[in-house]
């Protein structure tokens, strides 16, 4: 899973990247044109750890995310859909980061975020567009075009003509089916984050005023960090870290709160498995079944399916291990349809 960080010019983007995947990129400019630094992040869970301790695990395996950092958009390309590089689309979620750390900014976070959701929606309008005319140039000449694909399209034109972004309108699922191929930007999951001012917090109102604002959307996290400091914390020791955090009475660090809203915003759980040799953690997008689950480890698996054993990690590790749970009716055999739950320990049963 990847998420794309953006920002307008001067807004620290590098900064918290390099704060977030403890990344050493440099920070106050790209030195090539479509220069992109890339870091693969660990999901922070206690649980991994619990379960590791448990079954004596040589190796620990967590989650991961990869943050790509881009560019600002490209002034030259005003009007066109490659104000941002094409590898955004490739992204599954888009963070936003916002420069609340410099006073002479007169212009509210709000915004400065409409500027960037702009270059977004206008991107998208550019490619949505073209694919309609398209379409109806072909139903014109009497050719047998797909009607479902066409319709999908002129609502998102419709909606975007309407500065409105596609992840805050309800498709059916036919209709997200015709459109996953656009990669539209504007119909991937957003997190704000405010970049503030070492000492200093995101004024509320700031952050209110962003999160009520139809044009953004209400399930759209908003969180603030101070870059330069979060950025020189990952770049200490484990136990230097810690102290520093005690000292100041912070239970954990901002970046690790962010990692953790990032995997939330795509809409990320983690299943477990564990053994001597490793116990693993394994991200999977909510509402997946059990046998979509099993192909995440290995596609065998998948096909030889048969049933999955499941049990809460925690009860697992408090009952002491999946026979105690077999005799306090605790483990439970599921099929493939089963939806995997956020924390469950699995055993799959599979014969190939």
């Amino acid at each position: 899973m990847r998420l794309g960080i953006i920002g307008l010019p001067q807004a620290g983007k590098t900064t918290v990247f390099n704060a977030v995947a403890g990344a050493r990129a440099t920070v106050g400019g790209f030195g090539q044109p479509g220069e992109i630094h890339r870091a693969i992040v660990k999901i922070p869970d206690h649980r991994l750890a619990i379960l590791g301790e448990f079954m004596k695990s040589k190796k620990l395996v967590h989650a991961e995310i990869e943050y790509l950092d881009f560019p600002p958009p490209l002034k030259t390309d005003r009007g066109s859909e490659n104000v941002f590089p094409p590898a955004l689309r490739e992204c599954e979620g888009i963070v936003a980061v916002l420069n609340c750390f410099d006073p002479l900014i007169s212009r509210s976070p709000l915004e400065r975020l409409k500027d960037l959701q702009g270059e977004m929606l206008l991107s998208d309008l550019i490619i949505a567009d073209k694919r309609r005319v398209r379409l109806e140039k072909d139903q014109a000449r009497g050719l047998k075009g797909n009607v479902a694909e066409y319709q999908a399209v002129k609502k998102v034109v419709d909606l975007l003509e309407a500065e409105k972004p596609l992840r805050t309108a309800d498709f059916s699922e036919a209709e997200k089916l015709q459109l996953r191929g656009f990669a539209f930007l504007s119909f991937k999951p957003l997190l704000v984050v405010l970049n503030t001012a070492e000492g200093s917090e995101a004024v509320t109102a700031q952050v209110t005023e962003i999160t009520i604002d139809p044009t953004i959307g209400a399930d759209t996290p908003v969180t603030s960090l101070c870059g330069n400091i979060e950025m020189e914390l990952a770049d200490l020791d484990k136990s230097d870290r810690e102290a520093f955090l005690a000292d100041f009475g912070i239970d954990e660090a901002a970046t690790t709160k962010l990692i953790r809203l990032s995997y939330e915003r795509l809409d990320l759980i983690t299943f477990f498995t564990g053994a001597e040799i490793d116990s693993h953690a394994w991200p999977i997008r909510r509402g997946t079944v059990a046998v979509n689950a099993a192909g995440e480890i290995h596609q065998d698996i998948k096909r030889g399916f048969i049933r999955a054993e499941v049990v809460p990690v925690e009860t697992l590790v408090e009952l002491g291990g999946m026979a105690a749970c077999r005799k306090a009716a605790k483990a439970r055999l599921e099929g493939k349809e089963y939806q995997v739950a956020d924390g469950d320990y699995i055993l799959f049963r599979f014969n190939v």
